[in-house]
């Protein structure tokens, strides 16, 4: 950033100052020139002066003495001409040539630029009028030898203190640039002494207020990753820990069945080590599935429009089989269907095939379980209630939770299907209540919106 503001500030002023210096010399020039004009006035003054005008004829009282001073100068060569209205010469060098412009100053003289013999001259003509009518012009011509010299000094003189005064310019955008971008380093140096187990928030009280909403941003990012990383860990702890426990049944079961003698009691560990080996295929799923929700993998990000109403109904019928082992009866209603969705179709598929897991899975023989859906205005509402022995209102909370069963601890489930179908609600701005059934069991509402855009 220092490189970049020096590449932007440093040509601008260097730009700036040559503009100024440009300036200054065009001002010492202006000045320089009407101060000699001045002179070059007088001198053609002073010589008109002389003219005398008598019964239409000119002529002029210019002694050698006077012609002397007039043309003497140590550094530019002066010209002189008095010529009459007839073209007639009366003094002076024949070689000054006549104005090219008509405009005249306050005195009305005309000043106006030549060159004679190669060299660059300065000219004022003024005009005498004389009898009847007639007139003579006046014209003295000077180098700007003077001119120029004096320009230089004085600018000179002027160069020198602006000089310094640039570098002084310069010198204090270096070090205010420096200065300026001190707190940045500051935050960047914050960034890189950040350790993944010590996520802490960067201290904003001693930078300036306008890094305070940059400050805020990463702030925010650095606690968005230190949730995740805790999320992880605690993923990972949760995970090593569930599988922990199918591994080592199905170890214990293959060391009893390598003990068998007979070939009953080494199908039934066989039987014991396939079911330990498919809740733990279910877990091992699971376990994956929720951790593409939380990463918001590529998996997920897919949001598209589908109909919703068949998807829930191709999930149902996946479950029936489920439920005829145990004589449930399962009633889908969806209205008059035609439900269309925007969201990631996978998830909403596991959302709805754990909650109905769910439902068989705690629904006893010969119970019901009602699977509704409907179109709300600007929502689509999921109720799937069963006949099971429900929850109460404490353990709702607790079964949302990863691998909290509240206080039924019994049964094959691994306590990660509601977890995943909340972080599934999450995933779609959507809201899950856990409720009393009608007259018993649990009673679960999704209410999901009908549009969705996933966040960048």
């Amino acid at each position: 950033m220092r490189r970049r503001l020096l590449a932007w500030l440093l040509p601008t002023t260097l730009a700036l100052a040559a503009i100024w210096l440009w300036a200054s010399y065009a001002i010492v020039v202006h000045f320089v020139n009407v101060a000699y004009d001045r002179s070059l006035e007088d001198s053609v003054e002073t010589i008109a002066r002389q003219v005398v005008s008598s019964n239409g004829t000119f002529s002029v009282d210019l002694p050698p003495a006077a012609r002397q001073m007039l043309e003497f100068d140590r550094v530019d060569q002066i010209r002189y001409l008095m010529i009459d209205d007839t073209g007639m010469r009366h003094v002076g060098n024949a070689g000054v040539p006549a104005p090219t412009t008509t405009v005249t100053n306050s005195h009305g003289n005309i000043f106006y630029g030549a060159r004679i013999e190669g060299r660059d001259f300065r000219i004022v003509q003024t005009r005498v009028a004389g009898d009847g009518g007639r007139f003579m012009l006046v014209r003295v011509a000077e180098t700007r030898q003077k001119r120029n010299m004096l320009s230089r000094e004085v600018m000179a003189y002027m160069v020198a203190p602006q000089s310094l005064f640039l570098m002084g310019i310069i010198l204090l955008i270096w070090i205010g640039v420096g200065r300026g971008i001190a707190p940045l380093a500051r935050v960047r140096d914050a960034i890189a002494r950040l350790d993944p187990n010590d996520l802490r928030h960067i201290d904003d009280h001693a930078l300036p207020m306008e890094l305070h909403q940059q400050v805020g941003v990463i702030n925010s990012l650095i606690a968005r990753l230190a949730a995740l990383l805790s999320a992880q860990r605690r993923f990972i702890a949760d995970a090593s820990h569930q599988l922990r426990t199918p591994l080592t049944n199905m170890r214990t079961q293959v060391e009893l069945a390598l003990r068998t003698t007979t070939y009953d009691d080494m199908r039934a560990m066989l039987e014991k080590v396939d079911a330990a080996g498919t809740r733990l295929v279910r877990l091992t799923g699971q376990l994956l599935t929720l951790s593409r929700i939380e990463a918001g993998s590529d998996g997920f990000a897919n949001f598209a429009s589908f109909p919703i109403d068949v998807v829930v109904a191709d999930v149902v019928s996946w479950a029936i089989p489920s439920a005829l082992e145990k004589n449930i009866e399962i009633c889908f209603e969806a209205g008059d269907g035609n439900i269309p969705f925007h969201g990631d179709q996978h998830p909403i598929e596991q959302l709805v095939s754990n909650l109905v897991d769910n439902a068989i899975r705690y629904t006893p023989e010969f119970g019901v379980i009602l699977i509704q859906l409907s179109k709300q205005t600007d929502t689509v509402r999921l109720i799937i209630q069963d006949s099971g022995p429900g929850l109460s209102e404490h353990d709702r909370e607790r079964v949302l939770n990863r691998f909290d069963r509240g206080a039924q601890p019994s049964g094959s489930g691994s306590g990660l299907g509601l977890n995943i179908a909340q972080e599934v609600v999450r995933l779609h701005r959507g809201t899950i209540r856990l409720l009393d059934g009608h007259g018993d069991g649990l009673r679960v509402e999704v209410c999901l919106p009908l549009e969705i855009r996933p966040e960048l």
